[in-house]
């Protein structure tokens, strides 16, 4: 089985080099790409995938989430937090943990102050349906600012410093509307 040292030996560079073009972790020239993608080809070059599995194992990373509400109260949570939970389970395994939080839709405070707990456990990343309000907003650029990766759902805020939102356009759903409506 080859490795990532006899890819590196062949191809004349290290050993970091060939890890971040076969892991697409850092910019290296195309050239050397290309030779190091051709070496790792030709001798049948596959991960380690449980050289891998140690590597996440010893990492114990640990998200959050922090959703509106009671998923009981709120239908549209339940398939989200169901969702959350099977790929928790899958990901536990490795040493991955999750953990869920809920905020009333009107208490930015709450929401503040889960995102605190949050931190103090030592997340490595946050998912939130956020509350557009100042000290929300002012917790996210913390977070984002300390190097934990932030990504809004369903509701955003604007320059919060986070990493993605996944949601819909309102704006430009809107849009699509009003465009709609005068067409009748």
């Amino acid at each position: 089985m080859a490795t990532m040292k006899e890819i590196a030996r062949l191809a004349g560079v290290s050993r970091g080099t060939v890890d971040r073009v076969l892991n697409k972790r850092g910019s290296v020239s195309p050239e050397t790409e290309k030779n190091i993608r051709e070496i790792a080809k030709k001798l049948n070059y596959t991960p380690n995938v449980a050289g891998k599995n140690l590597a996440v194992r010893k990492k114990k990373l640990k998200f959050g989430f922090i959703l509106f509400g009671s998923a009981d109260s709120n239908s549209f949570f339940v398939d989200v937090v169901f969702g959350i939970k099977s790929r928790a389970s899958e990901l536990s395994d490795f040493g991955v943990t999750v953990e869920i939080r809920e905020a009333n839709i009107d208490a930015p405070e709450q929401q503040a102050k889960i995102i605190d707990e949050l931190v103090e456990i030592g997340i490595n990343g946050l998912a939130i349906t956020p509350i557009n309000h100042p000290v929300v907003a002012e917790r996210l650029l913390r977070l984002s600012d300390s190097g934990i990766p932030v990504v809004t759902s369903n509701s955003d805020i604007p320059d919060c410093g986070r990493l993605a939102y996944v949601g819909s356009n309102y704006y430009k759903s809107g849009e699509t509307a009003a465009g709609l409506m005068n067409l009748g």
